[in-house]
């Protein structure tokens, strides 16, 4: 197996858990078969730009997020819970955003503030 097309595919498969779904709906969401989504989740199978392209919007990321990773190994558990943070900010409603960036404010705030 190509290390570029496992890397791409575990990096997918952070995003789509980031952002807190299944295989199936993912795949649905792309329209794209979900078995094909698991090959390439595994690196089995190579994803062309326009699925790509569907995938990202699908998961409501910028483009260049499934390419954050490295050939060398998987990505950090810091990167990952920042990827899964991301991805609960993008999926709630516009209008709610600034609240919950002044709650996380706060909560990083007080977090600091017991040490």
């Amino acid at each position: 197996m190509s290390a570029l097309r496992e890397g791409m595919g575990r990096r997918l498969a952070e995003l789509r858990r980031a952002a807190r779904l299944t295989q199936e709906e993912l795949a649905s969401l792309a329209d794209i078969d979900s078995k094909y989504l698991g090959a390439v989740e595994r690196g089995q199978k190579n994803v062309s730009f326009e699925v790509l392209e569907r995938l990202i919007h699908a998961l409501k990321i910028e483009p260049y997020e499934p390419f954050l990773f490295s050939l060398k190994g998987r990505k950090s558990q810091p990167a990952a819970d920042e990827d899964a943070l991301l991805a609960l900010v993008r999926r709630s409603d516009k209008a709610l955003r600034p609240t919950l960036i002044h709650v996380l404010s706060e909560i990083v705030r007080l977090h600091q503030a017991k040490k």
